[in-house]
């Protein structure tokens, strides 16, 4: 018989496949043959190419599930389906026409994944059987359906939580306006999670209670406008871990503030010197102050009080930290790059947690929109899940580092550090300022007053990096703000070139960064890293003290661009030691800084068993 009915692997779960129609008597075996497997079963799966179906298939009260795909001619009229329904899955070519549901099922989950080109059928059969529902009971209402634009006049029962509206992005001929925007769609205001595929939204009131967006496929934002942005993220409840609040904005940047070589007490553009060659400003050079662009955290999503940050950040973003299993909600808003035609986008990308494409914060090459990237003036709500693979593995410690940056457009223990940047054109994203730590802890090992670690008394951060300020974004904005003359500059411009690679720690060189202070005894986890091209091969060398990493003792670390290590230093040796390059033209160039171990006051707590 070219069909049969079987008890899948999964207990109380049956699957009707058929590849062809029926003739009526074989029809009636398998349905005697139904009526005998389906007893006990509360799932019912079916899979048929024009296959007729008898009405007694459902005719059993403990069937909680069903799923139907390409069910095609085959009239439903007379079914009894069961009051038990919990979950109704109707997918492929259906015929939503001759599928009747009697009035006053308990459904929660409603699923309409279909290909029915009548548009005006399709979407009267939905508004028929949403108002036969029970009333409040609908949770979950998803619909995929090619050419459903009269959709958008269907009215959307209240209670629905998680609701999902998709269609094709393009018709067959590869023509957008073949689906116009859904833009009278009423969303109503008890959905949470909002889902939205291939459909441009232009008038969208987004409801009070959203806490979370997916919007995929470039025509979604091509009649969104900025602002809507702002209101879509601005004013929604916090999720499982959240409170962070990013801008990116415009600063003149200083790397050498106390005009000193604190390696050598002489003046950073002592003439002849090294440091003069990246430190001093005339008509042939910039000097050792850049505007860029820099992530500054502020204490809420109004974006009115900026909050401090550690000096020995330098001018890295704000620690982010999250232990595995948590959710991130960043809001980011961009507060640079309105001065320039066109104007810049900026994003928040980050590395090693799990992200839908909407929250990747980046813009792929053939998109018609940069939907991961923020325009001026505008915000944006990223929301990024933690799982598992993204902490420290057995050998990590307790933590690790990863990072976050901004990310538009690539042309070119017991906690890991990752990375956020941004990623708009990412080199001079990154060379513009944009980027920061995001440190990823085991489940249970921050406090969760706090957010800091349970497991040591002090965490610091350090980039080793030859920022190349001849890709930023602001290189002519930093050669009319500080005079150089372009005649002088054209006669010599690799001397030029080489005065615009500030090698740096944190954004500060030749020992200007301030701030890396600790106690003899403390416990110290050290995130480094390094970001750049094939210059940057960095090997950093700590004096006076040692680390462990990996289970072995060092106090060098080699270092690759993109690449996060996390280290832990107990100091037992006073006094002002120097992290360096150990790369000879890297030191040279000022890439070097001091951590200070200062003498252990009487009394303070903190670690002071070995490690």
């Amino acid at each position: 018989m070219p069909a049969r009915a079987r008890s899948t692997a999964e207990p109380g779960v049956l699957e009707v496949l058929c590849a062809q129609r029926l003739l009526p008597k074989a029809a009636w075996d398998l349905n005697r043959c139904m009526r005998g497997t389906l007893r006990p079963a509360t799932e019912v799966r079916i899979c048929s190419d024009n296959m007729m179906l008898l009405p007694s298939i459902f005719n059993f009260k403990r069937v909680r599930r069903v799923e139907l795909e390409h069910v095609l001619d085959d009239p439903l009229l007379s079914v009894s389906w069961p009051t038990s329904l919990e979950y109704l899955s109707i997918e492929g070519n259906a015929e939503l026409r001759d599928i009747h549901l009697p009035p006053g099922l308990a459904v929660e989950e409603l699923r309409v994944f279909v290909d029915d080109s009548r548009d005006r059928e399709g979407a009267a059969w939905i508004e028929r059987v949403l108002g036969s529902l029970r009333a409040g009971v609908l949770k979950t209402f998803r619909v995929r359906a090619a050419k459903f634009k009269t959709l958008a006049t269907v009215p959307l029962p209240a209670g629905i939580l998680q609701l999902e509206l998709a269609h094709a992005c393009m018709g067959s001929d590869g023509d957008p306006d073949d689906h116009p925007p859904f833009d009278k769609v009423k969303v109503p205001d008890s959905v949470t999670e909002l889902f939205l595929d291939g459909i441009s939204l232009q008038n969208v009131k987004v409801p009070s209670a959203l806490n979370s967006l997916d919007m995929s496929c470039s025509g979604v934002f091509s009649s969104l406008p900025d602002q809507a942005f702002g209101e879509m993220t601005g004013d929604h409840p916090s999720l499982s871990w959240s409170g962070l609040s990013l801008a990116a904005t415009e600063v003149d940047w200083d790397y050498a503030p106390s005009n000193i070589n604190q390696l050598t007490g002489a003046s950073i553009t002592l003439p002849g010197s090294e440091s003069a060659i990246y430190a001093e400003n005339n008509d042939m050079t910039i000097g050792k102050v850049y505007r860029k662009a820099l992530y500054i955290e502020y204490t809420d999503a109004t974006f009115t009080k900026v909050k401090p940050t550690p000096e020995n950040m330098g001018f890295l973003g704000p620690f982010m930290r999250a232990e595995v299993g948590d959710t991130i909600e960043l809001t980011f808003k961009n507060n640079a790059g309105a001065g320039f035609t066109p104007p810049l986008q900026f994003s928040v990308h980050p590395h090693g947690v799990k992200y839908t494409k909407a929250n990747e914060g980046a813009h792929y090459q053939f998109e018609v929109n940069g939907s991961g990237s923020v325009n001026p003036g505008a915000t944006y709500v990223y929301r990024w899940d933690v799982p598992e693979r993204s902490g420290p593995a057995a050998a990590d410690g307790n933590a690790v580092m990863w990072a976050y940056h901004s990310h538009h457009d690539e042309r070119d223990g017991d906690a890991i550090m990752w990375a956020y940047h941004s990623h708009h054109d990412e080199p001079k994203d990154t060379y513009s300022g944009l980027s920061g730590p995001l440190i990823i802890y085991r489940a249970g090992t921050l406090d969760p007053k706090t957010n800091r670690p349970l497991d040591v008394d002090r965490e610091f951060v350090i980039l080793f990096q030859v920022t190349n300020e001849n890709d930023s974004h602001y290189l002519d904005v930093n050669c009319a703000k500080f005079g150089c003359n372009p005649a002088l500059v054209n006669a010599d411009p690799a001397g030029f070139a080489e005065s615009n690679l500030m090698h740096n720690i944190n954004g500060r060189f030749f020992g200007n960064l301030n701030g890396l202070d600790m106690y003899v005894g403390e416990r110290i986890r050290w995130f480094v890293a390094a970001f750049g091209t094939e210059v940057d091969l960095h090997t950093a060398h700590f004096h006076g003290n040692t680390l462990t990493m990996d289970n072995h003792r060092t106090d060098v670390v080699d270092l690759l661009p993109a690449t996060f290590r996390t280290l832990i230093m107990q100091p037992d040796a006073e006094g002002k030691w120097l992290i360096h390059c150990h790369v000879n033209d890297h030191i040279k160039a000022g890439m070097l800084a001091y951590y200070n171990v200062n003498p252990r006051p009487t009394g303070l707590r903190g670690s002071t068993a070995p490690y």
